[in-house]
């Protein structure tokens, strides 16, 4: 393994420590077998129906219909109203979910370890597995819905599935993918941009966009680290941040060119969410919560949630004016400061 190989493995085993989650990678287990007997296919289990599930590890969460939908850790699936009653809901996996994403009020998506992709098709209230590879070994991180039909889902090792029949057949991404997909760098995160155009990043600085979620164009990198996520910015750009607090925006996606945001802050961003004026809240180590307009960079929180504890949050949505956010120590709202 080369020095630069090395070093891209040790980016990913940093994110998943800091990100405590269960490991992502860690999850990418490969079992010892004895070499005659092959091993049996294991099957999904339903996640366990548990006291406060609120409070354990929480990878992400979206504003759904006036409600909210979160999910995490041994596959925990969580709604509620008002975002601080919830209330946990069957969830046919019991691995973990790190990636939501849906249409509309109604139908959504759901992704994590063992390639599991779960449907819904009732704003959350009830979920369907569609997809679950454990064999494959690889986690998903991420899912972006283009349309009701077209659903693209990455992960590990440059894994991209994709549906375009709203999720009653996944396939592996083909050829017209390899410009992100063939290094097999680790996927982090797939968004959709404000004018339609889905918007990849991941290891070692990759970044691609595509228009219709099967063929792929491959971007300059602009930073050699990980990135671990991506928010729309304007009508055709986007922001791009992760390892170290590193953030870039660019106005018009493979078009403009790249700038750097300097927020005097190191810790690692793995989430974010678009605000109503435009601007983009990330949030990552350490508490950190910042907000990054046209007009500058302001530090939210850091160095602690409102409890005094020194936690990671890795996902984050806007609801009714407040942000909800999903971490380590579970969900939490908090309160947004005028601008």
């Amino acid at each position: 393994m080369s020095p630069k190989t090395k070093r891209n493995r040790k980016t990913m085993s940093t994110m998943l420590k800091t990100t405590l989650a269960l490991a992502l990678l860690g999850g990418v287990a490969v079992h010892a077998q004895d070499a005659q007997t092959p091993a049996a296919q294991p099957k999904p289990q339903a996640a366990l129906m548990v006291a406060k599930a609120s409070s354990g590890v929480m990878f992400d969460v979206s504003a759904v219909d006036g409600g909210l939908v979160a999910v995490g850790g041994y596959g925990n699936i969580l709604r509620s109203q008002d975002g601080r009653q919830w209330q946990q809901v069957a969830s046919p996996v019991d691995t973990a979910l790190t990636w939501l994403s849906f249409a509309d009020a109604r139908e959504g998506w759901a992704v994590g370890h063992d390639a599991v992709i779960l449907h819904s098709r009732d704003g959350g209230a009830s979920w369907k597995l569609q997809s679950f590879e454990p064999a494959l070994n690889a986690p998903l991180f991420s899912v972006a819905v283009l349309d009701k039909q077209t659903v693209v889902a990455v992960g590990a090792f440059g894994t991209m599935k994709l549906t375009q029949d709203g999720g009653e057949h996944w396939r592996d991404a083909d050829a017209a993918a390899d410009p992100v997909r063939s290094a097999k760098s680790h996927l982090f995160a797939i968004t959709k941009l404000r004018d339609q155009r889905l918007m990849v990043v991941g290891e070692t600085g990759l970044m691609g966009v595509s228009a219709d979620g099967v063929s792929w164009q491959k971007l300059d990198a602009v930073y050699e680290g990980s990135l671990f996520g991506v928010q729309p910015w304007g009508e055709h750009g986007a922001i791009v941040y992760g390892l170290l607090g590193n953030i870039f925006a660019c106005e018009e996606v493979g078009k403009a060119p790249w700038r750097k945001i300097e927020t005097q802050s190191t810790a690692s961003l793995f989430g974010g969410t678009p605000l109503p004026d435009g601007s983009v809240a990330l949030v990552g180590a350490n508490g950190t919560v910042t907000r990054i307009a046209a007009e500058g960079v302001s530090l939210i929180a850091g160095k602690g949630d409102e409890a005094g504890r020194a936690g990671t949050w890795t996902g984050a949505t806007l609801f009714k004016g407040q942000l909800l956010l999903a971490g380590e120590s579970g969900l939490q709202l908090m309160a947004l400061p005028r601008p």
